[in-house]
């Protein structure tokens, strides 16, 4: 019996996992119906089974426990090391201002009332590829005895508008009703600061133009325009800057379509020969027009420049 008792217990362990014969499962239940002393072994073995299974599945939960901590703690700490990473680049990007280098995108134009000849606005207006927000500064100075209005423009942008690809606006600084359009004018773009521009000494200044980029003065050209169509002459003439070829004054033999001539609203004064437009053309833009109009109808043009 002793024999069988030790085979049963060391086959228990099979019988409990359910993994043992057919055979030695009945052997075993057979032999528990009459033996007490190897039921009692089952029933503990049983017991250790079961206090072992509790006993990892708590040492586990402890791990999971950990690792969960861990987790969140790491994960709080990488948040509250970007948001204090985020604020200070975001405020970087909305007001942290660098000036842009100049390019030919840069416009300055003169806007006449177009009922008063007299009244005239200079209006420093700029179409730039990038967010831009413009800035100047008047200063006067002397050339040959002569007062000369120095002005000096600079477009600053930031980090956040510069990823925008439209730009644009004017200098809202600059005390425009201030400047004399009839006084001599030239207009530099810089990269420098203009506040220390503006409490420049004269020698200062000269070195500040020296790297400054002319880009407009209101000295002027003129130029008188020949066109030939059907044995027919027509004739105009224009006045314009010599710097950036804005049109200042039209006088047209009444010959030529208005729209030709001017591309915003108009007016003709006295003798309907000189041609007031809202905002002048560009000279390169008028040409272009006629030439085109004429050489589609076989004509031709020629122009003869006069310096003033």
């Amino acid at each position: 019996m002793k024999k069988n008792c030790n085979v049963v217990k060391d086959l228990l362990p099979l019988y409990l996992d359910n993994v043992c014969s057919k055979e030695s499962k009945e052997l075993i239940t057979e032999h528990l119906k009459e033996c007490d002393d190897c039921k009692n072994y089952l029933e503990e073995l049983k017991f250790n089974i079961k206090s072992s299974k509790n006993k990892d599945v708590k040492s586990f939960q402890k791990i999971i426990k950990k690792i969960n901590f861990k987790i969140i703690r790491n994960t709080i700490i990488i948040i509250c090391l970007l948001f204090a990473i985020y604020i200070p680049v975001k405020y970087f990007c909305s007001n942290y201002k660098f000036p842009l280098e100049y390019n030919k995108e840069l416009l300055i134009l003169l806007h006449k009332d177009l009922y008063n000849e007299k009244s005239k606005k200079w209006n420093f207006q700029f179409s730039m590829s990038k967010m831009t927000n413009v800035y100047g500064i008047s200063k006067e100075m002397y050339e040959n005895g002569e007062k000369v209005n120095v002005i000096f423009l600079t477009a600053m942008s930031t980090p956040n508008d510069y990823l925008h690809n439209v730009g644009g606006g004017t200098a809202p600084d600059m005390d425009y009703e201030s400047i004399n359009p009839n006084e001599k004018m030239k207009v530099y773009y810089t990269t420098e600061d203009l506040e220390k521009i503006k409490n420049a000494s004269n020698n200062e200044l000269e070195h500040y133009l020296k790297n400054a980029t002319l880009i407009f003065s209101n000295y002027e050209e003129y130029s008188e325009i020949s066109c030939n169509l059907n044995n027919n002459e027509y004739k105009f003439n224009l006045t314009y800057y010599k710097e950036n070829g804005q049109i200042t004054n039209i006088e047209n033999d009444d010959t030529l379509p208005q729209d030709l001539l001017c591309n915003s609203a108009s007016i003709y004064k006295g003798d309907y020969k000189t041609i007031i437009c809202g905002i002048y053309p560009m000279k390169d833009e008028v040409l272009n027009k006629v030439n085109n109009y004429m050489t589609s109808y076989g004509g031709s043009c020629t122009e003869k420049v006069i310096n003033k």
